[in-house]
């Protein structure tokens, strides 16, 4: 190889290495003296954990397949309730109760309103002068109240990189219940009465997520304490998957609802237990 094209390649190859050292270097501070090192890179600190400090907003719905058991009155004609959802789809075509239930919070405090409208019959019902009494009901509740977030607890994020968490609520309201009650026994006539009462109430809220989409709900709540209902208690479960409708965060639900009300006053009584499964659909915003 000629003397002058080795030459260049030597100089070439020094001029490379050159090159890599500077590239693998840090690079320096501004005003840092060129005998000093570079400082290392730090490293990207994590995302900081998303809090609910936004006004949060819920809507659900829910059908309830209702079943009442329990004693009630309408100006004198007694009769004992014991029938399911086919029972009641069996005399009136319908056998559900339709719920809506609209909550909005800001951090830890939040408001509710729930509300729930059924009419509803049944044949065959017994009581004081025997079986084959007839009862029919249309029943309407409402309740409202706050909340307040006692504790939540970050779990993992979504798919959509929305952090999920556990949280548990108390609240405080009431409920507003009307009532308008047929009672028909054997032999003929008919006797209706309206009651219309609302019962204080106080419960506490838990909902868990169980990985990615499922979560429990469960709910329950105490009332009346003789105010109106001598005793009022509800107790709900419910299992939940996580989906997104429209754009927004949804959860379908599949559960368990109790709820037992003990009411009586001129000539009305309402001393029942409605139970049944619950089919739910929540989207927030």
């Amino acid at each position: 190889m000629p003397q002058g094209i080795r030459s260049l390649a030597v100089i070439g190859l020094v001029a490379c290495c050159g090159i890599a050292a500077a590239a693998d270097e840090p690079p320096r501070l501004p005003g840092q003296p060129e005998n000093q090192p570079a400082a290392a890179p730090q490293p990207t600190p994590p995302p900081a954990a998303m809090t609910p400090a936004g006004v949060r907003l819920e809507l659900t719905g829910r059908a309830w397949l209702m079943g009442v058991s329990g004693d009630v009155e309408a100006r004198g004609a007694k009769a004992t309730m014991d029938a399911s959802a086919m029972d009641f789809m069996d005399e009136k075509g319908s056998m559900m109760a339709f719920s809506g239930r609209l909550e909005a919070g800001r951090g830890k405090w939040g408001a509710f309103l729930d509300g729930t409208i059924a009419q509803l019959g049944a044949e065959d019902q017994s009581g004081p002068v025997g079986g084959d009494i007839g009862v029919d009901f249309t029943m309407g509740i409402l309740e409202f109240g706050a909340m307040y977030r006692l504790g939540e607890w970050v779990t993992e994020g979504r798919e959509s990189g929305v952090e999920r968490s556990m949280t548990f609520d108390l609240y405080a309201g009431g409920r507003y219940n009307y009532v308008e009650l047929d009672v028909s026994p054997p032999g003929g006539g008919e006797e209706s009465k309206v009651g219309t009462w609302v019962d204080p109430i106080f419960g506490a809220r838990l909902v868990a997520p169980l990985g990615q989409h499922w979560e429990l709900r469960g709910s329950a709540d105490v009332g009346g304490f003789g105010v109106a209902s001598d005793l009022a208690y509800s107790v709900t479960a419910m299992a939940g998957y996580q989906f997104r409708m429209f754009g927004n965060p949804a959860t379908a639900y599949a559960g368990y609802r109790v709820l037992a009300q003990d009411y009586g006053a001129n000539r009305f009584t309402w001393d029942v237990v409605l139970h049944g499964p619950l089919l739910g659909l929540k989207i927030e915003f």
